[in-house]
């Protein structure tokens, strides 16, 4: 089985149409039934610059890539809901 996980860095590639563009492209070229895996950005290393990503920004992506049509998209690493 295949799952997609997209680590989303605010500012980087979590905007509507980046997000909106991934999930088209996963249904169409992988299929409405692979799982999409959104998970937070945190902090670390050589990236202690740029913010942690916020829960919202994950459910907001979730929502989308539904609204796209893939069937199972799920988040992690956050509390969101």
């Amino acid at each position: 089985m295949r799952i997609v996980p997209t680590l989303l860095i605010p500012e980087k590639n979590d905007s509507n149409a980046e997000i909106r563009a991934a999930a088209r492209w996963i249904v169409m070229e992988l299929g409405d039934g692979v799982p999409l895996h959104f998970t937070a950005f945190h902090p670390d290393y050589r990236m202690t610059d740029i913010a942690p990503t916020p829960p919202t920004t994950l459910t907001r992506a979730r929502e989308i890539a539904r609204a796209e049509g893939l069937r199972y998209v799920c988040t992690g690493n956050v509390h969101d809901f």
